[in-house]
């Protein structure tokens, strides 16, 4: 599947729809970290930036998606309508490759309109 936009909890669709029907478009800031190192690790290594980046400039909400989410029988159509116009146009803040990073420390931040920072 090289189309990634159901990757996500269904939780997350649930907060996209609460946003939607609440017109809430606000910016939101959502921090990705590690909270607690593997035992066997004093530090990890940031990697993978550019595969992300190509992975949410693709995020589509297709035919298909949309069928998928339409059968689930929780989503309204406006709602789906929405979704299908659906791109990130926020800002993603991140460690540069091969950073050395430890728990607890941010290693990427996405700004956005609250329902795109928080699908990504």
């Amino acid at each position: 599947m090289s189309n990634k936009a159901l990757f996500a909890d269904y939780y997350e669709f649930t907060m996209l729809r609460a946003y939607f029907e609440l017109n809430l478009t606000q910016s939101a800031t959502f921090s990705l970290y590690v909270r607690k190192l593997p035992l066997v690790r004093n530090f990890l290594l940031a990697c993978g930036l550019s595969d992300l980046l190509v992975e949410i400039e693709s995020i589509r909400f297709g035919d298909d998606e949309i069928g998928y989410l339409r059968s689930l029988g929780d989503f309204p159509e406006p709602f789906l309508r929405w979704l299908r116009g659906f791109r990130f146009r926020g800002d993603i803040f991140a460690m540069r490759e091969g950073t050395p990073f430890f728990d607890e420390e941010p290693i990427l931040e996405v700004t956005a309109p609250i329902a795109e920072a928080q699908l990504v």
